[in-house]
């Protein structure tokens, strides 16, 4: 994350204050996410040379991530970043991991992909948001997690949740338990039920999902086996100009056909299908995978930076 140079946006501020979305904080986010990539060394290093004051990991079950705390970049005040760190070198296992099910989340009615929600019970903890107050203190028994670090260190901060591809699948559903200032994801597969995404909507948390033009991972599930993506889409075209609005919808919905590809070219009863899909997908199906990578969406987005 580091860069000596003075216009490098690296070095413009990250303002917690801003309470709509703001291309500064999108394009940190984007960067911390691909961090999360990064060993827990490199990690250190990176965020103390960017001014945070304290890390904590989570590793768990295969699922990981961080929580850091920044002090303020002058002139504006402290903030927290919960990042969970996502696939993005293996594409069998990314759509392998794409499951086909849902079910409920812990102590709440809602459903969402079983795999996230099963990754998500491994390292959340048991601390509940809000909960715990002066008035009315709570102890905590059970396996500590990632609730109890923000409920240590968040309390008084504002917070940013944030991560890439299936890393984004467990932002969204940490983002349900513990609301946020913002979450910003990039690259996420549908998560939600129905319900659970009209609950976002209710709730009105501020979520800005990013799409990078044909990848695929963020067409998965299909919405026909009841999942649902969340937030306000922001589609990064192959240009790299964002959209947003019906706009955004658009282009997302007319790539999503090149999703089909996957399973009609792997389905061989359909033989003449099959075979015209494979030829199509060798053709055009690389960018499908290369547009999910974290990188390109660092670096698209420092291109939309002010």
């Amino acid at each position: 994350m580091r860069n000596p140079d003075p216009a490098s946006p690296s070095l413009r501020p990250f303002n917690p204050a801003v309470t709509g979305y703001d291309p500064v904080q999108a394009w940190w986010l984007a960067r911390l996410s691909a961090l999360a990539y990064e060993n827990k060394r490199r990690v250190v290093e990176e965020l103390k040379a960017t001014g945070f004051k304290s890390a904590a990991f989570v590793d768990s079950a295969g699922t990981q991530g961080f929580l850091a705390v920044h002090p303020g970049m002058k002139p504006h005040k402290g903030f927290g970043v919960l990042v969970f760190r996502g696939t993005e070198n293996d594409w069998a296992d990314i759509l392998t991991d794409i499951a086909f099910l849902r079910t409920r989340l812990p102590d709440e009615p809602y459903t969402a992909h079983s795999g996230f929600v099963y990754a998500f019970k491994e390292v959340w903890g048991t601390s509940v948001e809000g909960l715990d107050t002066p008035a009315f203190p709570v102890k905590w028994y059970g396996s500590r997690g990632v609730s109890d670090a923000l409920d240590a260190h968040c309390r008084d901060v504002p917070l940013f949740v944030t991560g890439h591809s299936l890393g984004a699948a467990l932002a969204t559903i940490a983002t349900h338990y513990w609301p946020p200032r913002a979450m910003y994801t990039f690259g996420s597969p549908r998560v939600a039920g129905r319900e659970l995404a009209g609950r976002f909507t209710q709730r009105r948390i501020p979520v800005y999902r990013f799409v990078n033009s044909r990848d695929v991972v963020t067409r998965v599930p299909f919405v026909f086996l009841g999942f649902r993506h969340v937030g306000e889409l922001r589609y990064l075209t192959s240009r790299g100009n964002l959209l947003t609005g019906w706009k955004a919808r658009l282009r997302y919905e007319l790539g999503s056909l090149w999703a089909l590809l996957v399973p009609l070219s792997l389905f061989p009863p359909l033989f003449l299908v099959s075979l015209v899909a494979n030829a199509i997908f060798r053709l055009v199906g690389s960018r499908m995978f290369t547009d999910h990578r974290i990188a390109e969406y660092v670096r698209k987005l420092e291109t939309l930076m002010p």
